[in-house]
């Protein structure tokens, strides 16, 4: 890991640190499972039409990565990716 990279990602979770504890969670339990992460993107107001097929799905996941992390939009559910995910409709969507 590129040690900039990392110094800029420590600083960032230092300021969030639910997004942190989130992060970890997933880092160490895994991410969750496809349904509940397209379920968690609809409430947040994405459209899940296509999502039935690989990259439909990888095109939501872009999509949300393109908004709310840029320096990685690959599609990829990653537990930075989720983690960014719930932290937003914790703060957005409290109790959904």
């Amino acid at each position: 890991m590129n040690a900039h990279w990392s110094s800029k990602k420590s600083n960032f979770f230092r300021k969030n640190i639910k997004l942190l504890t989130k992060y970890l969670f997933f880092e160490s339990q895994g991410i969750p499972d496809k349904v509940d992460i397209v379920s968690r993107l609809k409430t947040y107001g994405y459209s899940i039409s296509g999502v039935e097929t690989d990259d439909g799905y990888k095109a939501l996941v872009r999509a949300f990565q393109l908004h709310f992390r840029q320096k990685n939009y690959d599609g990829i559910m990653d537990a930075e990716t989720a983690a960014i995910l719930y932290a937003l409709l914790e703060k957005y969507f409290p109790g959904k």
